[in-house]
């Protein structure tokens, strides 16, 4: 963020740029004082209150759906898988009773820092008690518990896979070690076998989507009508300020009208007395080194920054206009100066609660 450096105070790096508003009736000294103003917003307040609780009951009732669905699960009878054969499809989900197996290949994680290798998979070439051949991929955890010391035991392992189609990748290097192998598919190993599926599993998916755009849904509006609360306690009407204010303006362009009194856009967005600013700049934002956002920024009587946004080539217009509000606000500092931000921070006010 760039902010321009007060280029019209002239009265000093040190000291705040003070102006005599012929429109403000305490021209001779600064006490911003919180608003008595508590009820303007309280129809919004009360929709956050609304929607608090409708999420609330949301998150209630998917946990509660959780708990149930979890508990049918655990109990639910394990999914019917087919006895793996040559007649097996891709995508099938099968059970084998593996007897042995070769080892295959390796794939491996590599660490982009340290060039360090870790076992992401391995692919073995198994065999089952009909004496069918077939890949197996399992990861580096299952075979150090499972399979790792099934070569040396005379029992046999079940397991739980679905078909898949051998990767080309896997296929060329397993048959570099092993040409005559033959190899079309892959047993993916399941190593939790599945469950059938309850109705209220689906009921839990259906309550997590619900909850999750609730939240999103109470996160924007919320945060809407919380600015909007705020701005009605400190100023009350304001489609009424800024048709009085539009009726006899002292400077109004493309994006703000001010009478000396308010200075407000006209989108509504941004409102505030000019007697409560404390400070005004350039401000200019940029993502990747690209301009983004050019802005009159203001800093309020409790120090928030209102932004009133223009379009990206009108940033060298921006200095002028300032020239021309700056004189209307008694009590504002001029730039984004460490002088001026520490004004800022003493003179602020905390928002009643």
């Amino acid at each position: 963020m760039d902010y321009n450096q007060n280029p019209y105070n002239t009265q000093g790096s040190n000291q705040p740029a003070y102006n005599q508003n012929p429109y403000n009736n305490n021209p001779n000294g600064f006490a911003p004082t919180p608003s008595g103003n508590t009820s303007g917003g309280d129809k919004y307040r009360k929709k956050i209150k609304i929607r608090r609780i409708i999420l609330l009951a949301c998150v209630i009732i998917t946990v509660a759906s959780l708990i149930i669905s979890n508990a049918i699960s655990s109990k639910a009878p394990l999914m019917q898988a087919d006895a793996y054969s040559s007649n097996s499809k891709i995508g099938d989900y099968v059970t084998v009773d593996v007897v042995g197996f070769l080892d295959g290949y390796e794939s491996y994680r590599e660490n982009t820092e340290t060039g360090a290798q870790t076992t992401k998979a391995y692919y073995l070439i198994a065999l089952d008690s009909n004496q069918n051949t077939f890949v197996l991929k399992c990861n580096k955890s299952f075979f150090d518990e499972k399979l790792a010391n099934l070569n040396d035991s005379e029992q046999m392992l079940k397991l739980y896979a679905d078909v898949k189609s051998l990767d080309s990748d896997v296929k060329s290097k397993i048959e570099s070690k092993y040409p005559n192998a033959g190899l079309t598919n892959e047993l993916d190993i399941v190593e939790t076998p599945r469950k059938e599926t309850a109705s209220e599993s689906g009921f839990f998916g259906i309550f997590m989507m619900i909850t999750g755009l609730m939240f999103i849904f109470v996160l924007i509006f919320n945060s809407k009508d919380k600015k909007t609360a705020r701005i009605l306690d400190d100023y009350g009407d304001v489609d009424a300020i800024y048709n009085q204010v539009a009726s006899r303006p002292v400077f109004s362009d493309e994006c703000l009208v001010t009478d000396g009194r308010y200075i407000i856009s006209h989108n509504k967005k941004a409102i505030c007395t000019c007697a409560e600013v404390l400070n005004m700049c350039v401000y200019v934002h940029k993502t990747n080194f690209i301009t983004d956002m050019v802005a009159i920024s203001i800093n309020n009587r409790y120090g928030e920054q209102l932004l009133f946004p223009y379009a990206k080539n009108k940033k060298d217009e921006l200095a002028g206009k300032l020239v021309k509000i700056f004189p209307l606000c008694p009590n504002s500092t001029l730039g984004h100066t460490a002088e001026s931000m520490q004004y800022v921070r003493e003179h602020k006010i905390a928002r009643r609660k």
